[in-house]
């Protein structure tokens, strides 16, 4: 008889942390903005910025979204 005991923590769902700023936003094209977000849970969440249709927002530093 096989005995498997499983001890990984238990799922917490992503509890996102609201920011003054956390609206719709519109800006200039090539005009730079500041995104913030912040979120709890585990396993820890990944944010990832999107823009209105899907695309992943470009970063300055070639990073996309994330």
């Amino acid at each position: 008889m096989n005995c498997v005991t499983d001890v990984s923590p238990p799922a917490v769902p992503p509890d996102i942390l609201d920011y003054p700023t956390s609206t719709d936003m519109v800006v200039r094209e090539f005009s730079n903005v500041t995104l913030r977000c912040a979120a709890n849970g585990s396993p820890r969440p990944n944010i990832t910025w999107r823009r209105e249709y899907g695309a992943l927002l470009q970063l300055p530093d070639g990073r996309e979204g994330e």
